[in-house]
Parts: C-alpha cells; structure tokens; sequence
C-alpha cells in the first residue's frame, strides 16, 4: 500500500490520520474495496506499526545560514502527537550497530 500527496505536510497528515483512524478509530477501509484495516484484536496497537524512510533524520542540513528544512519523520511524529500518539525516534539518529574496539 503507498500513500502519495503533493506535499510533505500533507503526506504527514494523513498518514497520521490513517494510523490514528487504524489503531484508535474503529479502523478504516481501503477505499474502492471491502477490506479494513485495523489492529489485532488480541491487543494490537500503534506500537505495532513502522515507519521506514530512506533517512530518519528530522532535519535536512543547514545551509546558508538558514537552519535544516523539517524532513517526514519529523513532520509526521508532530502529527502523531497532536493526535495523542506519542512515537520514538532516537534524536533522529541512524538506526545502525555501532562497533567498540575490544583491548588489542
């Protein structure tokens, strides 16, 4: 399923809308068909959910002296939460396995 819009706000929007509608609306019906979508209900939530995207970085980077223009997680984790939906993004931090060095 994609969810496409002419704008990232928008984008941002209603995909929170959907999710918010999903987990803690009754769910919500693909339009054109029969089928709804809404959690498990042994339990499921929003929890349950994921967001990927290319970079889960909030904010693209600074130039010219202006500061970093707001990026979907960002945008999205707003709308979530003016929704009641709180969400985690580790500082917008790349979700990756960093290596110590171990005693040579």
């Amino acid at each position: 399923m994609g969810m496409f819009r002419t704008s990232p706000d928008e984008l941002a929007r209603d995909l929170a809308t959907l999710i918010h509608d999903v987990f803690r609306n009754g769910g919500r019906i693909i339009p054109g068909t029969n089928v709804r979508l809404h959690p498990d209900a042994n339990g499921g939530d929003v929890a349950d959910a994921v967001f990927l995207a290319h970079s889960v970085s909030e904010f693209g980077r600074p130039s010219f002296g202006k500061p970093g223009k707001a990026r979907i997680p960002w945008l999205l984790r707003q709308e979530l939460q003016a929704r009641g939906i709180p969400t985690f993004n580790p500082r917008g931090r790349a979700l990756k396995v960093s290596v110590v060095p171990g005693p040579s």
